[in-house]
């Protein structure tokens, strides 16, 4: 018998900050980007906490730019991967 493709494991917990990875965005959030000229990580979380419908963030100092997301990180299947540019943040953090 051919084994079972091994089942991602995704990043949980709450909070979650400062975790490296990708999200796998198979429909289960909306995602939507901001970004701003010399954006720094507290701009977007500060941007995020404004923001009712933001509840975590993914931030790439090398793009100056963040993404936000309609669910903490837990909800956002993100399998962690330190080769990524993009470090994900609940609001909180």
């Amino acid at each position: 018998a051919v084994p079972a493709a091994p089942t991602p494991e995704y990043v949980h917990g709450f909070p979650i900050c400062n975790v490296s990875g990708f999200t796998e965005a198979n429909g289960k959030y909306i995602q939507t980007t901001h970004q701003q000229p010399n954006a720094t990580l507290l701009s977007c979380l500060t941007a995020c906490r404004e923001d009712s419908d933001c509840k975590s963030v993914s931030y790439a100092a090398e793009y100056t730019g963040c993404y936000f997301y309609n669910k903490f990180v837990q909800g956002t299947y993100l399998e962690q991967d330190d080769t990524s540019y993009f470090a994900h943040y609940d609001e909180v953090c």
